[in-house]
């Protein structure tokens, strides 16, 4: 069995951030898209809104799309300590009885971030993740329609704005992610794709 060591509720911000891809959805005007989000598990902060465009309902993002979301999130908030998913193919090779960790597994851990697989099926564990899904799809996409997915990326980015800056959450007394939290804005662990080798 591969070792990993277990998700621990996070004690500060960026501690361990919640990493899911969404299953496919039709977007006006641009097709089938899965989008890959984060959030930190503490501050409720959405660390990355990335969609992606995929061939059908029940096609799922490759490796290069889930580290492109990190790259784009690691830019703006910083480094998190650690990503907890779920028991995916792209993180680690679930149908050997001998698994080995898959390359995007390998890449995170020489970026410094651990990642940590959830031992309990949703909603027990990566519920803050999962609401997520729909939050944004109820806000970034239903009833809508796009020109290109690069329209739609941008929405989705002003929209994930918008609620860690100034969407009200029930788990913050009525105030948004960074009201409550200002301190997840930045990790203070700084990432550039120039200086990722």
């Amino acid at each position: 069995k591969f070792p990993s060591k277990p998700c621990e509720k996070p004690k500060a911000v960026h501690e361990l951030w919640e990493m899911d891809a969404q299953g496919s959805t039709e977007v006006g005007g641009i097709g089938h898209q899965a989008t890959i989000s984060m959030k930190d598990g503490l501050s409720k902060k959405h660390c990355m809104a990335f969609p992606v465009s995929v061939k059908n309902q029940s096609s799922q993002p490759a490796t290069v799309h889930y580290k492109w979301a990190f790259r784009l999130a690691f830019a703006a908030s910083g480094l998190p300590q650690g990503v907890q998913v779920d028991k995916d193919s792209v993180f680690i090779e679930n149908t050997s009885r001998s698994p080995f960790p898959s390359r995007l597994h390998l890449w995170l851990t020489a970026l410094g971030v651990g990642l940590c697989f959830i031992e309990k099926a949703p909603p027990a564990q990566q519920a803050t993740v999962e609401r997520s899904h729909q939050t944004m799809e109820r806000q970034a996409s239903r009833g809508k329609s796009f020109g290109d997915w690069q329209q739609f990326f941008q929405h989705c980015q002003k929209r994930r704005r918008r609620m860690n800056e100034k969407f009200p959450s029930r788990s913050h007394g009525g105030m948004a992610p960074l009201q409550a939290f200002p301190g997840a804005a930045h990790s203070g662990r700084h990432y550039s794709v120039e200086k990722e080798h």
